[in-house]
């Protein structure tokens, strides 16, 4: 493998085992080598052990020393703070108005209470009235029309 591809492996592991930069000692890391070659047959475990036995081999074939893997792990350690960043805004809220269930959690908006159309069937009026009652009775709702229907 070459020296770029090798440095890039060494990210990549490092920014999905290491991202806070505990194995800049390299006594550290043969330490947790050992640790998890002992429980070796867990599926977790064994993953791990391959991945820093990857990482131990990358940094004696790189000759990485302390400062270099720092700044190596800081930088993924900030690019995964930043995909959290972005990942943590995608997420969307279901908003349907008067479909027979309650969406939504209230809010400011809590009160209001939107009304279909007027050109809509008389079975979406139901749905509605049987979900605001009380506005039922404000319209004036017979089970077939209401003050507000067309």
């Amino acid at each position: 493998m070459k020296m770029n591809r090798k440095l890039r492996r060494l990210a990549i592991l490092v920014h999905k085992y290491d991202t806070y930069g505990r194995f800049y000692d390299i006594n550290y890391l043969t330490e947790q080598i050992d640790a998890y070659a002992k429980y070796i047959s867990e599926k977790r475990c064994k993953e791990l052990h391959s991945a820093y036995s990857e990482i131990k081999k990358l940094m004696l074939e790189l000759n990485i020393d302390t400062e270099t893997y720092n700044k190596i792990a800081r930088e993924e350690a900030k690019k995964r703070y930043r995909i959290y960043d972005i990942l943590s805004i995608n997420n969307l809220k279901e908003t349907r108005d008067n479909k027979g269930v309650y969406v939504g959690s209230g809010g400011s908006n809590r009160n209001s209470v939107r009304y279909p159309k007027k050109a809509r069937s008389k079975r979406v009026w139901k749905i509605f009235y049987n979900m605001f009652p009380w506005k039922a009775k404000e319209d004036g709702f017979d089970g077939e029309t209401s003050s507000r229907m067309k």
